[in-house]
């Protein structure tokens, strides 16, 4: 396709008009963005007004479409030559910006083993040296990608979210200058990790090696997001320093806590003055102390609070949900959602008298004026 250096003439003879390169940068901007990354390469021809653009453009977004789109493209090739036809277009793009690259996002397919090669270390170094500002990789194959070194001298980086991945941190690393959200899925992490004291938000689900964790809790942080999902034993002590959290989930693995000792919820919340949400689940309660232990309501201002897979036939479970709904005295909801009755309890061969009725009766009869749902988990 031909270049348009001037506006071209209509048949009628009168010179149209490029309304769509005379929009303001920032419109220009937005447009790319939303498009999947093949077309916006495309506009590059539309005129040197969009080639400079594309030249320029600081978000690259290498997800399903593009990958999927490759696929069709060369569904005749065998897997090393479609890797090597990925890896080239990808280069081809990444190399050929010579401008920052501020977002960075590539998802590898279950069935291309790209982190194999040796590509994936360059794409890592090249945006580490190109002040990278959100980095997103999800690794869809089982192998687990090494994270290279390179990650950890991106000075930039504010976001920050990986899946399947190995985190080895180099020794006496002290964190990002910058790094303000991380989101961890499937990541093992492997030696003392710190992502500095900028950090605002950490969602964990499904990782290992969370102990390596513990310098990050030693700083004075402002964290106001923690999640953590089934991922390993929790170290009570680092909530020690999180006074700025407002938001809270512990949901852990059934059977997975080794600990010897419950979790006191008032040592674990007390220093947690403006927490708003917090997020258990079934086999987190379990591990509460007995609700006798807890003399008087926490003085917290939770609003919300929500209770995953529930079993309503564990009555440790539900002695517990009792105590949480009498314990904050401004909450405003409440959300249960019931982990699927087993079918004995259904068939009526394992009796639990009163247990729903008894949870009824404590909703209703709620202080506050919170609202309550209860559902069931499928």
């Amino acid at each position: 396709m031909s270049r348009i250096a001037k506006p071209r003439q209509s048949e009628s003879g009168t010179a149209a008009i490029d309304r769509i390169s005379s929009l303001p940068g920032n419109v220009i901007d937005n447009i790319l963005e939303r498009l999947p990354i093949h077309d916006a390469a495309s506009t590059s021809v539309l005129s040197k007004t969009w080639r400079d653009l594309w030249d320029l453009y600081p978000n690259l977004v290498f997800d399903w479409v593009f990958f999927s789109r490759i696929v069709a493209n060369n569904d005749t090739l065998d897997e090393e030559n479609l890797i090597s036809e990925v890896t080239g277009t990808i280069n081809e793009i990444l190399l050929g910006n010579p401008g920052p690259i501020l977002k960075f996002h590539l998802s590898v397919p279950e069935d291309l083993p790209l982190h194999e090669t040796p590509n994936m270390d360059l794409w890592i170094k090249n945006i580490s040296n190109n002040r990278v500002r959100q980095l997103k990789l999800i690794i869809g194959p089982l192998t687990a990608y090494k994270i290279p070194s390179y990650l950890f001298s991106c000075s930039e980086l504010t976001h920050l979210s990986l899946t399947n991945c190995l985190l080895n941190p180099p020794l006496r690393f002290g964190g990002f200058c910058n790094l303000i959200d991380v989101t961890l899925e499937n990541v093992i992490i492997t030696g003392d990790m710190s992502f500095g004291t900028q950090l605002k938000e950490l969602k964990l689900r499904f990782c290992s090696g969370i102990e390596h964790l513990e310098s990050q809790f030693k700083q004075n942080h402002h964290l106001i997001t923690f999640l953590i999902h089934k991922s390993g034993e929790i170290d009570l002590k680092w909530f020690e320093c999180t006074k700025k959290l407002r938001t809270l989930g512990l949901l852990s693995e059934k059977g997975a806590d080794s600990r010897k000792s419950y979790i006191n919820l008032e040592k674990l919340l007390g220093n947690m003055i403006e927490i708003r949400t917090i997020h258990f689940n079934g086999s987190f309660l379990k591990l509460l102390e007995s609700s006798a232990a807890v003399s008087k309501r926490l003085i917290t201002t939770t609003r919300k609070l929500s209770l995953y897979k529930v079993e309503f036939y564990d009555l440790v479970q539900i002695r517990h949900v009792l105590f949480l709904m009498r314990s904050f005295p401004k909450l405003q909801r409440l959300e249960i959602i019931v982990k699927k009755m087993k079918e004995e309890v259904k068939e009526g061969k394992l009796k639990v008298e009163g247990t729903n009725d008894v949870l009824t009766m404590a909703l209703v009869s709620l202080s506050t004026e919170a609202e309550y749902v209860v559902r069931e988990f499928m």
